[in-house]
């Protein structure tokens, strides 16, 4: 047995295991390995005696752990504990090392052993490894471990959230059922029971309590939740049964789209797989969209000046790999979770860790809206645009993006895809500038912003009817690659594009809320207070109308088929329309 820290350097993470390609963009691929490694700890039993290891006989039947010689593995001999006597035993012994001082290890540890049965088919031929920091043999029978609770920081009045968690098994007996209870400022919202499972040693449960937490006053909230009741009232360490966690309930936040960038070649024959993964997700969500930048591992017919230039998030000295990603271009230092660091806002975004940050920038809240207006000639090709929206939190150093992307492009020579596969929602090119162009206004607490792009030719070669614009505003600066994150993002089709002078843009992104979006057919709309509605399928068939409203509205179309609606909202003069969908 043996424990060591080993450290391990790469132009990306672990590449030939994750089958990720890497290399200098437009250059030969390049992976660079160093192993260190130091061990701290380590038994192979040859002076022919257990050492200093200590032992128990839990079971108290004196057949306790002892040194023997045979060839289970490279050298003379193995500690070794028996399980027949002339006749099955049922052994509970403990091979305990000392205490081993870990205080200097950096990056992943690494616990080895060799382990071999003298009958590998009886089926009573099992063992445990199991870790203390607090002393000798002190693994509690049935711990249950309140790991993690999830819960947003931030909801909408009015909307279910679920409370969900992580239960870990840190003793020894397997769990067979426990219980969890939440409090809401100390008051307790009922008991849920999770029963009919079988929790070995150092396995995970996640759960999802049966009651959610849904408040109509604005107001920050304590969620406590707590796990009891294990294995009918057994746990025999109650010190890890709870968390808590407060969760903001407020109308003055905007529901955040989130921006995935996805970095890919048909050079790379691991890119279609992830954006397989990665579409799946895209393709059933519309607060989630997608931009592809065709660089990171050579260079393709879809390779612009823009997706070279956008290999500056690797922040890795040149050196980039694929298939990767960003999330709103937030940066995570261990975006895997196992203490594996990345430089930069990349990483490699497969299943699960792709769709893990996804849902972790869904929960974090959006404190500005963006929207876009304006007029696009088919003729000339000409764009005019305005981005526009409003700030719900202090800001500084913000500006606005403008990309222009086009989906379903068929491939030329997409390696390790099948026959059709196609390229989705491929950066065309940057109207602003690359990193944003400055908000010279203020971006303070209800302050507004207003962006133009006039004169703007779209490529004649483009598909019109694939063509979408995204607009996000970030935070700028010029000299840390990590603080760039996109505060807020919004996708239109180009042919779904409207008029500024409508007025349709502003009333839709600064004052009318919609959740859940989409639902099975419950949609509650905030801040309409004296406005009408009408509701109109996609063949312009009105399917609901109101002509007096409250503050919030709250209707039921689940009786409609599954799709696109629209809500159009009067008040007075002005006009707004928000997308709805009803996916059952």
């Amino acid at each position: 047995m043996k424990i060591h820290a080993q450290q391990q350097q790469y132009t990306s993470k672990q590449n030939a295991v994750n089958h990720i390609e890497t290399g200098r963009t437009h250059n030969s691929p390049v992976v660079n390995n160093k192993n260190v490694q130091v061990s701290f700890f380590s038994e192979d039993f040859e002076g022919g005696d257990l050492g200093n290891q200590t032992t128990i006989s839990q079971d108290g039947d004196t057949q306790n752990w002892n040194v023997v010689s045979a060839s289970a593995h490279s050298g003379t001999y193995h500690a070794t504990s028996a399980y027949w006597n002339q006749s099955p035993l049922t052994p509970d012994n403990w091979l305990i090392t000392p205490a081993i001082d870990l205080s200097g290890a950096t990056d992943t540890i690494f616990l080895e052993w060799y382990v071999a049965a003298q009958d590998q088919s009886w089926p009573s031929e099992v063992y445990r490894v199991l870790d203390s920091t607090s002393g000798t043999n002190d693994c509690t029978a049935v711990d249950a471990q309140l790991v993690s609770i999830n819960i947003p920081s931030y909801t909408l009045p009015n909307t279910d959230v679920d409370i969900a968690g992580t239960v870990k098994n840190i003793g020894t007996s397997n769990i067979t059922s426990f219980d969890v209870n939440y409090t809401v400022n100390g008051t307790s919202a009922g008991i849920y029971s999770v029963t009919g499972i079988n929790l070995a040693t150092g396995d995970n449960y996640d759960f999802v309590h049966n009651i959610p937490f849904n408040e109509s006053v604005e107001s920050i909230y304590t969620i406590e939740v707590i796990i009891s009741n294990v294995n009918g009232g057994n746990d025999g360490n109650l010190s890890n049964n709870s968390l808590s966690s407060d969760i903001n309930v407020t109308s003055n936040l905007a529901t955040r789209t989130v921006l995935v960038e996805e970095f890919t070649t048909e050079e790379c024959g691991s890119c279609p797989p992830v954006l397989q993964y990665l579409e799946n997700i895209i393709d059933n969500d519309s607060n989630v969209i997608m931009m592809a930048h065709h660089s990171g591992f050579f260079t393709d017919f879809l390779t612009t000046q823009e997706a070279d230039d956008m290999t500056v998030f690797y922040n890795d000295g040149g050196s980039t790999f694929t298939p990767a990603g960003m999330i709103d271009r937030a940066y995570d230092p261990d975006p895997y979770g196992d203490g594996t660091p990345v430089p930069g806002p990349v990483f490699w975004d497969r299943d699960p860790y792709g769709g893990n940050r996804i849902n972790a920038r869904k929960n974090t809240p959006a404190f500005v809206t963006v929207n876009i207006c304006g007029a696009y000639d088919q003729t000339t090709r000409e764009l005019n645009v305005r981005i526009e929206g409003e700030f719900m939190d202090n800001f500084s150093n913000m500006g606005v993006s403008l990309w222009v992307t086009e989906d379903h492009i068929a491939e030329q020579n997409q390696t390790g895809a099948s026959s059709g596969f196609e390229h989705r929602f491929v950066e065309r090119g940057v109207i602003s500038s690359l990193l944003g162009d400055p908000i010279t206004t203020s971006t303070n607490t209800g302050d507004t912003y207003q962006v133009e792009y006039t004169s703007y030719t779209m490529a004649s070669y483009w598909n019109y009817d694939n063509l979408y614009l995204v607009a996000f505003v970030s935070k700028i600066n010029d000299n840390d690659v990590n603080d760039r994150e996109i505060a807020n993002a919004v996708q239109i089709k180009l042919s779904d594009l409207i008029d500024c002078s409508t007025g349709i843009n502003k009333l839709i992104n600064d004052k009318i809320k919609v959740y859940p979006n989409p639902s099975t057919g419950n949609f509650t709309f905030s801040n309409v207070n004296n406005m009408s509605v009408n509701i109109y399928n996609m063949q312009g068939i009105e399917v609901y109308n109101n002509d007096n409203l409250n503050h919030i509205l709250q209707i039921n179309l689940s009786h409609f088929p599954n799709g696109t609606y629209f809500a159009k909202f009067t008040d007075n003069d002005k006009v707004g329309v928000k997308r709805i969908i009803i996916a059952k």
